[in-house]
């Protein structure tokens, strides 16, 4: 007998990051030289970049699960893919938190060697 599948699409399933950021804990607009030179034309890479500042220092959220409710309550998709919150979370914290590090520990290395490379220096935030 075969089962029925579901087939999710992988941007179905992505967390949405408000945008609505306070400029005065975060502004993004500091760091668009340091991403021109960073990134060059790939403006795929500046707007990842872009939405992974705004999670980590936008202070909108405080933790992942905050992230994961607001996706949960406004995405169908993800609620019919997990069925509850708590299974969406359980399945959200070791990929994500594990991710994101990764991901901040290869952007903080290629942002040290263009710092130097370039002389530039990141701007620090209050």
């Amino acid at each position: 007998m075969i089962q029925d599948k579901k087939i999710f699409k992988n941007q179905d399933l992505v967390l949405k990051v408000s945008p609505n950021i306070d400029p005065e804990k975060f502004n993004i607009n500091k760091y668009e030289a340091f991403l021109d030179a960073l990134c060059g034309e790939r403006e795929y890479q500046k707007e990842t970049i872009r939405v992974t500042l705004r999670y980590l220092l936008g202070g909108q959220y405080n933790n992942l699960k905050e992230l994961a409710e607001e996706n949960d309550h406004q995405n169908p998709v993800l609620q019919e893919r997990y069925g509850s919150l708590e299974d969406f979370y359980k399945h959200l914290q070791c990929r994500i938190n594990c991710l994101a590090r990764l991901i901040w520990l290869l952007l903080l290395e290629k942002a040290m060697f263009f710092m130097e490379l370039l002389g530039l220096c990141l701007p620090r935030e209050s």
